[in-house]
């Protein structure tokens, strides 16, 4: 089952000692929680982001192209060969026609035409630029004729789309989290006194673990990934 905001939430408020059928409850408000896994989040997007693609028809020269579909910003821009045309009419059910076919001469006309295009996309001169601010791809080529572009640029992810191999992670850097404000509230008073007995706040404790342990969940999900961040063009 994938992981939600709520299921996260409870985790969080479990390891911090909440039990609800003995009546003790973690001074975490909802808004407190929230925030610790939107910079769970905002860390885990850092590193692990979807990567998407998008294709636009590039022509010779220098040209400006005004994006409408470009998430957090472009990655990577390559052209892309036209498929082959497609000219035999071949019968799939007769076996005969399967076995070997026939050199027609206007197939390989096409096909030699259809691979000195692609050649030349292939080994086209390429220069292209991203304006963050007017969400505009500036591409400079010297394709003969107009030709797919493929781009590629990275959206954040939700909660509900932490990879399964990441869930572990993304709940235990929560909890490292929510662990800085809890110790904040609870260093206010070192000792609070009961009707029977004083207990010993733990607040520096908290906040000496949420110290300790962030830097080293950041290393762990930048080990698992093999790379630190995901470049993006300015």
């Amino acid at each position: 089952m994938a992981l939600s905001a709520t299921i996260v939430s409870d985790y969080v408020k479990r390891m911090l000692g909440q039990d609800t059928t003995s009546g003790v409850v973690v001074e975490l408000t909802p808004n407190m929680i929230t925030e610790c896994q939107n910079q769970a989040l905002r860390l885990y997007n850092r590193y692990r982001p979807f990567r998407k693609e998008a294709q636009i028809a590039v022509t010779a020269g220098v040209q400006k192209y005004v994006l409408t579909t470009y998430g957090k910003g472009l990655v990577d821009f390559q052209l892309k060969p036209r498929a082959r045309p497609v000219l035999a009419s071949v019968d799939i059910f007769n076996p005969y026609q399967m076995v070997r076919q026939p050199l027609r001469l206007d197939e390989f006309i096409t096909d030699r035409a259809h691979l000195a295009l692609a050649a030349q996309v292939l080994s086209a001169n390429l220069e292209w630029d991203w304006e963050r601010d007017t969400h505009t791809l500036w591409i400079a080529s010297n394709v003969t004729e107009s030709t797919t572009g493929v781009y590629t640029y990275l959206e954040d992810r939700a909660v509900t789309d932490i990879l399964p191999d990441d869930e572990d992670w993304f709940l235990r850097y929560t909890l490292a989290t929510a662990k800085m404000p809890l110790g904040r509230q609870r260093s206010k008073y070192a000792v609070v006194r009961g009707a029977e007995h004083e207990f010993q706040m733990d607040g520096p404790a908290l906040l000496q673990e949420a110290k300790d342990e962030l830097p080293l969940l950041e290393q762990e999900l930048r080990n698992r990934i093999g790379e630190i961040g995901v470049p993006l063009r300015a």
